[in-house]
């Protein structure tokens, strides 16, 4: 059984200029790299969305978890510490770069029918077949809620 393959609309990656072009000319792999305007900026992003409880780290993400407890600025705090088990923060720094870059206006699941089937009358419909029809009828009724009683 194959799965599903979804289509990908952007990747973004924080990687050097030459292996993405590598990736793009020799894989076929388009990426682009992710803005970095406001490093602080960024993590007050995430900050107030932990605050907001905008946030949820599943628990198959260990690394990232234990990336946003243990991570600290170097002493000048224009950078975070590296450690030996956790690197330089790319988890963090990941999470980042996906807030900053996330697509917030593209429905991630379309509806199957369009707007005007949602809410035009049936009568608006001429030419459409009987389930269709039913469908369409279905989608009115469902779209405004039952009655209470």
């Amino acid at each position: 059984m194959e799965a599903e393959v979804k289509e990908v609309h952007q990747r973004f990656a924080d990687a050097p200029g030459q292996l993405l072009i590598d990736w793009a000319t020799k894989h076929n792999y388009q990426t682009t790299l992710p803005h970095k305007d406001d490093w602080e900026a960024g993590l007050n992003a995430i900050r107030l969305l932990f605050r907001q409880n905008k946030i949820v780290i599943s628990k198959a993400c260990p690394f990232l978890a234990t990336t946003l407890h243990s991570a600290t600025f170097n002493k000048n705090k224009t950078d975070f510490e590296r450690t030996e088990v956790l690197g330089h923060m790319d988890a963090l720094a990941a999470l980042v770069y996906a807030n900053r870059m996330m697509d917030r206006t593209t429905n991630p699941v379309p509806s199957p029918t369009t707007f005007a089937e949602r809410v035009a009358p049936a009568w608006m419909q001429k030419g459409k077949d009987a389930q269709q029809q039913a469908i369409l009828a279905d989608t009115l009724l469902n779209s405004f809620g039952k009655r209470k009683r």
